[in-house]
């Protein structure tokens, strides 16, 4: 009986602890391992605990995300692992409350506007208490933006939410922070990423925004720079024709043209997706660019018909991109003759055939005389070349190639000089480019004699 007992007390012992163990591991339970529950290893193996270590660490500590990676690792690359392939379970999630209170550092650095700031002490004014004992709550941040409510503990006092920060007016939807647009905008104009501007923050202690929500803004922020962009070019267009007025030039300017690519055109192939064609004006010592075209024969988005004002796909894939010089000197001198602000009076491009034939074009069509002038240093470049590719004696005894190359250098940066003095002295065209002809007549036939 004795023994029939003992055995049916082990079995109710051993059904029990199965019972246990598998209500551990149902999906969706949470248990609370203690030592209860699981023994640790430090209590498993007591012949390998040092005499030192205190007996009370028996609770099972979870292993992180990164140690567990590690300790996986580690046993792939062992040849016996002592450990066993595992996967650790997901972590419990507390819920939180929609709105919650976003309270920062004591050693923090927040951006302050400080006419907002003012607000603050405007709402302490009002604050009447014997034993005032003040304090501040951060109630919402939005990125670089923090509001802010002032409460008293020693009386019911709570201001209202006050942001700390200015905002742009949007058509649809809540107002945007002008931190959280500004920050984006060294990505547009600098080389700078977003991984950058987080670093940058971090050295600052100042919490950056979250990655994913500046890469989703950043798409919206090239549209209002596009747009803030074209107002701007109005506005130089007016500044230009205020300071020839002034000076007495009835309005008229000078302007040169040249366009960027993607990557440098080749004969055969058009490697560039994207072009970028300024126009700058030549009257003020600050050289604004008074009209832009950027043609691109990609778009971004996958659905996209191409026929949306959004899409940025301007440039017909059939159209060969070396065309887009003359494309766009057409469609800026348009442009700037609709606006009816400024009148151009010459305008300065390189030495493309395709560019002369534009101008005639504009010209005709127009019934207007706009010069054309070729870039100075346009004709340098070819004037050394057609030197270094003369047939030129050369002293006894020097390599040929080498006498051509020197002497089509010193020619060409002789001409620069006398042409760049030449311009310094004289401000009227007709006397300039007469005493310029005399000029480099006369060092040809001194460098021929």
């Amino acid at each position: 009986m004795r023994s029939l007992q003992k055995k049916s007390q082990h079995s109710y012992k051993n059904n029990r602890a199965r019972k246990n163990k598998g209500a551990l591991f149902k999906k969706g339970v949470f248990p609370n391992y203690n030592s209860s529950h699981v023994r640790c290893v430090e209590k498993q193996d007591q012949d390998s605990i040092p005499l030192n270590l205190d007996p009370d660490l028996e609770s099972v500590v979870r292993l992180g995300d990164s140690v567990a990676n590690d300790v996986l690792n580690a046993c792939n690359r062992s040849r016996n692992p002592l450990v066993l392939p595992f996967k650790l379970r997901p972590r419990q999630t507390v819920p939180q409350p929609e709105k919650q209170s976003a309270n920062i550092s004591d050693n923090e650095n927040i951006i302050v506007n400080i006419s907002q700031f003012g607000n603050i002490f405007k709402c302490i004014g009002n604050h009447s208490c014997d034993q005032p004992s003040l304090d501040y709550n951060i109630t919402d941040r939005k990125g670089l933006c923090v509001d802010i409510k002032v409460l008293c503990h020693n009386c019911d006092f709570c201001s209202d939410e006050i942001p700390l920060y200015t905002s742009i007016p949007q058509k649809h939807g809540k107002p945007l922070g002008v931190l959280n647009v500004s920050l984006l905008l060294p990505v547009l104009c600098s080389k700078l990423g977003i991984s950058d501007i987080q670093l940058l923050l971090a050295c600052l202690n100042i919490q950056a925004p979250d990655k994913r929500g500046m890469q989703r803004k950043l798409n919206t922020v090239a549209d209002q720079v596009e747009d803030i962009g074209r107002q701007q070019l109005v506005k130089n267009q007016e500044y230009v024709r205020r300071i020839s007025n002034l000076a007495g030039c009835s309005g008229e300017t000078d302007v040169e043209f040249d366009v960027a690519y993607t990557s440098r055109t080749q004969a055969g192939c058009d490697t560039a997706t994207q072009v970028f064609a300024p126009v700058i004006e030549k009257t003020t010592s600050k050289h604004l660019p008074v009209d832009l075209h950027i043609g691109n024969k990609l778009c971004s988005k996958p659905n996209c018909n191409h026929l949306d004002r959004s899409c940025k796909k301007n440039y017909c894939d059939e159209t060969s991109i070396n065309q887009a010089e003359a494309i766009f000197l057409k469609k800026s001198l348009e442009n700037i003759k609709n606006q009816n602000i400024l009148k151009v009076k010459s305008v300065t491009t390189d030495g493309s055939a395709s560019l002369a034939k534009a101008m005639r074009e504009h010209n005709a069509k127009v019934q207007e005389k706009v010069q054309h002038f070729k870039c100075f240093i346009h004709n340098m470049r070819n004037l050394h070349k057609h030197l270094r590719s003369a047939c030129i004696k050369q002293p006894k005894g020097t390599d040929r190639l080498l006498y051509c190359k020197k002497l089509a250098t010193a020619i060409r940066t002789r001409v620069r000089l006398e042409l760049t003095r030449l311009r310094k002295l004289l401000r009227g065209d007709e006397l300039y480019l007469a005493r310029a002809r005399e000029a480099v007549t006369r060092l040809f036939l001194g460098v021929t004699r």
